[in-house]
């Protein structure tokens, strides 16, 4: 429990310095699970997609039309399945307000996550 406790402090604390904090792990390395405790403890409205949920992908087809207007925390699992949506988080992170915050999560194959979230905060789970 202290371990998970940890991290989720991790995450708070990636927050205080960036809207974007990724976590990134082998398959089945507690990613989701990690996501979860911090949601059921954020203080605001979240929102979920799942790229493993057809339904999901199909909603960010257009990633600036479907994360543009959200506020709060939005969390994007299997992010590693649609790495054409860092460009957009980039620019939703540059912007004055910020009214949402993001937390990718992904496999740690498939996509080079340090370059391509170079101004993210970045974690990986063992």
């Amino acid at each position: 429990m202290i371990r998970r406790t940890e991290k989720l402090n991790h995450i708070k604390s990636g927050f205080d310095r960036s809207p974007i904090v990724s976590i990134t792990g082998l398959r089945q390395s507690g990613k989701t699970t990690i996501a979860k405790d911090f949601t059921s403890q954020y203080q605001g409205t979240c929102t979920h997609f799942d790229l493993e949920d057809p339904r999901s992908l199909a909603s960010l087809s257009e990633p600036m039309t479907a994360l543009e207007n959200l506020s709060g925390l939005v969390v994007i699992d299997e992010v590693q399945r649609l790495p054409a949506i860092f460009p957009f988080l980039h620019v939703l992170a540059d912007r004055k307000q910020k009214p949402a915050c993001f937390l990718p999560l992904g496999s740690a194959c498939g996509i080079d996550f340090k370059s391509a979230e170079s101004q993210f905060e970045w974690h990986e789970l063992e």
